[in-house]
């Protein structure tokens, strides 16, 4: 598989926390590392879907302040966002769901590497951002997931 290096180390990060999809800890989160998992993968599979369905002749960067942040900081603050319902899950996934889900997107991502670098997606709040500013996005969004999954995760 050719998936872009940053995407399948992400992949094999969360695929360590499926067999604890169950867990919850209401005082970090309202939602279960499953649904974490999934939101994550959700957001990688359209961003990956997506981005293949673009003109790199199309593409017109914008200065954005909150891309600037995000994207040079690499931090997404939580309860500030709202994502789009399309990559809210719906329900709690087992854990056969999560491993087809990342199966899913691996197969997504396999052509993304070829493309040409000004391949891009339309974000809700950064507004256009090109493959490797995707990849870094997708990157930073699942950290920031995978942070709350661990806190969510610790005995206290």
């Amino acid at each position: 598989m050719n998936i872009p290096t940053p995407i399948e180390k992400l992949l094999a990060e969360l695929t360590v926390y499926i067999p604890q999809a169950e867990k919850i800890n209401t005082s970090i989160s309202a939602a279960s590392v499953s649904w974490h998992i999934a939101h994550s993968l959700k957001v990688m599979a359209s961003v990956g879907t997506n981005i293949q369905k673009t003109d790199p002749a199309d593409y017109k960067p914008v200065w954005n302040i909150k891309k600037l942040i995000g994207l040079q900081f690499k931090y997404f603050p939580r309860g500030k966002a709202k994502a789009p319902k399309y990559v809210l899950p719906e329900k709690e996934y087992t854990e056969p769901e999560l491993r087809a889900l990342i199966e899913e997107v691996k197969q997504i991502w396999e052509p993304v590497s070829a493309l040409p670098k000004n391949v891009f997606i339309k974000h809700h709040v950064f507004g256009p951002l090109n493959r490797s500013e995707a990849i870094r996005f997708v990157g930073i969004h699942t950290h920031h997931h995978v942070k709350i999954i661990k806190d969510i995760l610790v005995d206290r």
